[in-house]
């Protein structure tokens, strides 16, 4: 009798294991489900917001917001003068001196070697 009682409870705690384990496979079933239909709506709003933002930055539109809201106005056109000089050329610095003559010195010596 004493084995059947074992048995009996065995096959109770046995069964109750498994309708907790079934139970909880199911309600994680029913989360991942919602999970994967949240993503479906966020992948949704994210191809929305980035056509929007793909149209925000176009140039005209920067430039259309940039008129209306900060109140910036049509470039002008500049025009540069350039200053006379008093007649006097400006020396070259010694490094500029320097480095003609040795382009020379390297030029004079690449002639000289292939004559």
């Amino acid at each position: 009798m004493r084995w059947l009682l074992s048995i009996v409870i065995f096959a109770f705690l046995w069964g109750g294991m498994e309708v907790y384990y079934n139970t909880t496979l199911v309600r994680n079933s029913y989360a991942v489900q919602r999970l994967e239909s949240r993503i479906e709506t966020i992948e949704k709003e994210n191809g929305s917001l980035k056509r929007k933002i793909s149209s925000h930055l176009s140039l005209r539109e920067l430039e259309d917001y940039a008129r209306k809201e900060l109140n910036l106005i049509e470039p002008k056109a500049v025009r540069y003068i350039k200053k006379e000089s008093d007649g006097k050329k400006e020396s070259p610095s010694s490094w500029i001196k320097i480095w003609n003559r040795l382009k020379e010195l390297v030029r004079g010596d690449i002639f000289e070697q292939t004559e």
